[in-house]
C-alpha cells in the first residue's frame, strides 16, 4: 500500500533580510539609474534607506570574531581621515563602512544574494546573445537601456563611438561592466556554498559565453583565470585520493582551455578582441586606455606625497583605475591597508573559495578597472564579509568533516 507524505507548503513570505540582500547583489546593475524627484542614483537612495538597518544588525547582537574585521576598520577609518574635509567623501565612505560591518552580523541571506547575482548574469548573458544574434544577421544594434532614467554622469557612455568592434553589453552601460559582474556571478556557480553541492556547469558555461561574446579583453582574461582556478581546484582535490586522477583532470582542464582559445580564435569579433589587448584595434590598446593619464597624475607626484596621497577632496577629472585613485588620494598607506584588509578576509575565509577568489579578483581588478565608488565598494566589501561570516555554510562544513571523520574511523575498525 502506497504511502503519502505530506509536503509543507512553499512560504511566499518575503522578509526585509531577503529583500536588502537583493539589492545588495543588484547594486552593480542598478547604479546607472537616476531617480527623477531627488536626482540621486537609484544605488545610493536604497543604500540610504536600508543604512537604518544595517546599523541595527551591528548593533545587536554584538560582533562576533572582531578581529577578522580590525584591518578593514582600520582601514576605512584611514580612508575617512584622509577625505580631508570633504563631507560627500566622509558620508559615503561611512556608508560603505556600517553595511559591510551589518554583512559581519548577518544582515545578508549570502545565498539569496549569490542566486541573484546567478540569475541576473545568466539573463545579462541571454540577452547579449540576443544583441549578437540581431546584430549579425540584421545589423540591428539593440539596447536593453532605459536611457532617459540614466545618470546625468553616465551619459557619456552613449556617445562613445564603437569602433570596428560590435560589443554588446545587455544593460550594463559597457562590456567591462557587465564582465565585472558576471565574473562573481561565475565564482558563485562553480565554487558553491557548500563543498559537496553539484557545480553548476550549464550555467557557468552560459555566463562564460556572454562574457566572450562582449569581445571585452577583461572579461576574456577573467574567464580563463577562472575557470583555471577550478582545474587546479579539482586536480588538487583528486590529487589527494589518487594521483592519476588528479593529473588527468588537471591536463584534461589545460587541454580544454587551450582548444576553446583555439577555435574561438577563428572568429573575427574574438580575434579582434585579443589583438585590442595586445596590440591596437582602431589606434586603441585596453591596456593603454586604461592607464593613459598614469603619468600625468600619478607620475607627476612628489615621493612625499605618494606615501598619503593628497586626499579624495583634490581628485581630478580624468579616468582612473581603482589603484590610481587609490595612490593619489591615499597614498601607498592606503594600498597597504587595502591589502591587509583582503589578506584577513582571504585567510578567514578558510575553505571558502567563493570570498577567497574574489579577494583576489577585486584586487587584481583595482590594477584595469575603476573600481573604488562607494557603491562597488558596498558591493564588493558587503559580500565578500556576509561569504566569511556566514555561519550556515560554516555548520554544513562542519557535519561534512564529521561525516569524513566517521567514515575514516569505520575502515580503520
Amino acid at each position: 500500500m502506497k504511502q503519502y507524505v505530506l509536503k509543507q507548503p512553499y512560504s511566499l513570505y518575503i522578509t526585509l533580510k531577503d529583500v536588502y540582500s537583493v539589492i545588495i547583489a543588484l547594486l552593480p546593475v542598478i547604479m546607472i539609474y537616476n531617480v527623477p524627484i531627488v536626482n540621486k542614483g537609484l544605488s545610493t537612495i536604497l543604500l540610504g534607506i536600508f543604512l537604518p538597518y544595517a546599523l541595527y544588525c551591528i548593533i545587536k547582537p554584538p560582533l562576533a570574531k572582531l578581529w577578522i574585521l580590525i584591518p578593514f576598520i582600520v582601514f576605512m577609518i584611514y580612508i575617512i581621515f584622509r577625505s580631508r574635509g570633504d563631507l560627500t567623501n566622509i558620508f559615503l565612505m561611512s556608508v560603505v563602512c556600517i553595511h559591510a560591518l551589518g554583512a559581519a552580523n548577518n544582515s545578508i541571506n549570502i545565498s539569496l544574494l549569490r542566486k541573484t547575482i546567478e540569475i541576473a548574469a545568466i539573463i545579462a548573458s541571454a540577452l547579449v546573445i540576443i544583441q549578437t544574434i540581431l546584430y549579425y544577421l540584421f545589423g540591428a544594434e539593440v539596447e536593453f537601456i532605459i536611457k532617459p532614467l540614466v545618470l546625468q554622469d553616465m551619459q557619456y557612455y552613449f556617445y562613445k563611438e564603437s569602433g570596428t568592434l560590435y560589443r554588446p553589453c545587455a544593460f550594463f552601460m559597457e562590456p567591462s561592466h557587465f564582465v565585472q559582474f558576471s565574473a562573481v556571478a561565475l565564482i558563485s556557480t562553480l565554487f558553491p556554498e557548500n563543498q559537496g553541492a553539484k557545480i553548476k556547469l550549464i550555467k557557468a558555461a552560459f555566463i562564460v559565453l556572454g562574457s566572450m561574446l562582449t569581445t571585452s579583453g577583461m572579461g576574456i582574461m577573467m574567464c580563463l583565470g577562472i575557470l583555471l582556478w577550478y582545474f587546479l581546484n579539482s586536480a588538487l582535490k583528486n590529487l589527494r585520493k589518487n594521483f592519476a586522477i588528479g593529473m588527468t583532470v588537471l591536463l584534461g582542464g589545460i587541454i580544454f582551455l587551450a582548444v576553446v582559445f583555439i577555435f574561438l580564435m577563428q572568429f573575427d569579433f574574438f580575434n579582434l578582441a585579443i589583438q585590442r589587448i595586445f596590440g591596437e584595434v582602431d589606434g586603441y590598446n585596453a591596456i593603454w586606455g586604461r592607464t593613459l593619464f598614469w603619468d600625468s597624475t600619478i607620475g607627476q607626484m612628489p615621493g612625499a606625497d605618494r606615501i598619503m596621497g593628497y586626499g579624495s577632496v583634490s581628485l581630478p577629472d580624468n579616468y582612473m583605475t581603482g589603484l590610481m585613485e587609490l595612490i593619489y588620494c591615499y597614498g601607498y598607506v592606503g594600498c597597504v591597508l587595502l591589502v591587509l584588509a583582503f589578506m584577513a578576509l582571504f585567510f578567514s575565509a578558510h575553505k571558502k573559495w567563493y570570498p577567497k577568489i574574489l579577494c583576489l579578483i577585486y584586487l587584481g581588478l583595482l590594477l584595469i578597472a575603476n573600481l573604488f565608488s562607494f557603491i562597488i565598494l558596498s558591493f564588493w566589501f558587503s559580500n565578500i564579509i556576509a561569504s566569511v561570516y556566514d555561519k550556515a555554510s560554516d555548520i554544513t562544513m562542519k557535519k561534512e568533516h564529521k561525516i569524513k571523520k566517521v567514515k575514516k574511523w569505520k575502515l580503520i575498525r
